[in-house]
């Protein structure tokens, strides 16, 4: 994960709340594959990091293009909790 990933849990230790909080649950699986419940638990914990990182990923591009939508300033930094130096 790279640091940019890993700077993502809000609320850490600046007492920020959390938004749009994800998780998948065997019954996910289980409505889209045609697998035991066994099968999907152990799907899901093979394959969790994967599917954080993809999750994280694509969270950042979901900001991005609404931020954008909303018509928000890019910061020049990539690093997400950079103070605005004005």
């Amino acid at each position: 994960m790279s640091s940019r990933e890993m700077s993502h849990g809000r609320g850490r230790s600046t007492g920020s709340k959390t938004f749009a909080k994800v998780a998948w649950r065997m019954t996910d699986l289980l409505s889209c594959f045609d697998v035991t419940p066994k099968e999907a638990a152990d799907f899901l914990a093979r394959h969790e990091s994967e599917i954080q990182e993809r999750t994280i990923e694509r969270g950042w591009e979901v900001l991005d293009t609404l931020g954008r939508m909303d018509g928000l300033k890019p910061r020049d930094s990539q690093d997400p909790e950079a103070e605005d130096e004005t």
